[in-house]
């Protein structure tokens, strides 16, 4: 048995929903760069799922770290022991059930990650690999979730990255963009920042977004949706200072903690307005930012 801490894969791929809510929102406030701002790549793998569903893959790390599978007995472990936690998870579940591709995705990115490294270095990657094989794959049920849970989703993520940027900012900027720039987020540096009660919520939020989830995507007045977006940008624009904008939109990496600091402020911020104000407002923008 190998171990894979799914909460932490769920965790990630929550990072990357509230990435692109950032790069859309600061796309309506720069509108010559807003076509690339808006398809901010989404982040964070977390085989972990250290924040947005429930349910994880026990890991019995140390148990196992000196016994690393063979290539080939790879798949036949995952078959037995790693599907049957998977279905613990309802979101992670559906997921794979609509987007078979994206079970598949997963798959090869934790062999290739338990291939290289064993247990250890599976749990450690568990983040990026989130975000790379989940984080698409969550993106397709923003439009289609229901009000109450995107609201729950601007609720989680407020107290989420505010809790991030006080205790370590860069970590703040590392779960939303890491993995796509390359400077991954390890579980342990995630975890030793949210707890594992952190991580619960994540997971809980996940799986309301997902299994709540219609087949087709709610419609919203378009119009109106823009303004209120627009509204938005520019009450917490003077939030970024200097060029921490690009920091936020995960164009770059932060060159230092206080402009780390800057960029999850700016995101927190945000979430935070949308946790508080109005519930038909706050419905009205997060399916602006999410419409496909």
């Amino acid at each position: 048995m190998f171990g894979m801490d799914l909460v932490s894969i769920v965790t990630a791929a929550l990072a990357g929903a509230a990435g692109g809510a950032i790069g859309a929102l600061i796309a309506s406030m720069l509108p010559e760069t807003a076509k690339g701002l808006r398809t901010v790549v989404i982040v964070g793998f977390i085989v972990a799922l250290p924040t947005l569903a429930k349910p994880a893959l026990t890991p019995y790390v140390e148990q196992y770290a000196g016994t690393w599978l063979r290539a080939g007995q790879f798949d036949a472990l995952y078959d037995t022991e790693v599907t049957a936690e998977l279905k613990k998870i309802p979101a992670i579940e559906r997921l794979f059930r609509d987007h078979p591709e994206t079970e598949k995705r997963f798959r090869e990115q934790a062999r290739k990650a338990y291939e290289s490294g064993g247990p250890k270095h599976l749990l450690e990657m568990a983040p990026s690999i989130g975000a790379d094989a989940l984080g698409d794959a969550l993106m397709l049920y923003m439009p289609k979730a229901r009000g109450e849970d995107l609201i729950l989703f601007a609720t989680t993520m407020a107290d989420t990255l505010t809790q991030m940027n006080e205790r370590d900012p860069e970590v703040c900027i590392l779960y939303q963009f890491g993995s796509k720039l390359g400077v991954p987020l390890d579980n342990t540096r995630m975890t030793a920042t949210i707890g594992k009660d952190g991580q619960k919520r994540l997971v809980d939020t996940m799986n309301a977004l997902v299994m709540n989830a219609g087949d087709k995507a709610v419609e919203h007045d378009r119009v109106k949706g823009e303004a209120a977006v627009s509204e938005l940008a520019q009450r917490h624009a003077p939030l970024l200072t200097g060029s921490s904008s690009e920091v936020a939109t995960g164009a770059r990496i932060y060159k230092d903690v206080a402009e780390a600091k800057a960029a999850c402020t700016f995101a927190a911020s945000m979430f935070r307005d949308l946790a508080t104000m109005d519930k038909v407002t706050s419905e009205l923008i997060l399916r602006h930012l999410y419409a496909s």
